[in-house]
């Protein structure tokens, strides 16, 4: 079995499109995930225990935006090494990514 993990980015905005994405593992990887996840945290943020989000907004927000906490304890290098890491994990581990991108107008009736 697989677990899917969906999430959505755009559908609150005044743009035109959202998109919808996801990841989907095999049963077994999670524990291996978890693993992988939080020793990367261990790494960029030692300090912090309790477990953070890693979202790549976050890591990567717009020019025009501020870079959220905890993340903007991190130069512009950085969070860019912590996202490639993130997607290392999940080609290591063989995770399946899959997007589409949906026109709003199309899905409002």
């Amino acid at each position: 079995m697989y677990i899917l993990y969906l999430d959505e980015s755009g559908a609150h905005r005044e743009a035109s499109y959202f998109v919808l994405a996801g990841l989907a593992v095999f049963e077994r990887e999670i524990y291996w995930y978890a693993q992988d996840v939080d020793a990367l945290q261990k790494r960029y943020f030692p300090d912090i225990a309790e477990p953070l989000e890693f979202h790549a907004s976050a890591l990567r927000p717009p020019t025009s935006e501020r870079v959220p906490e905890p993340f903007d304890q991190l130069s512009l290098e950085q969070r860019r090494n912590l996202l490639a890491d993130i997607y290392q994990i999940i080609r290591a581990r063989r995770g399946v990514i899959f997007g589409v991108a949906v026109e709003k107008a199309v899905v409002r009736q």
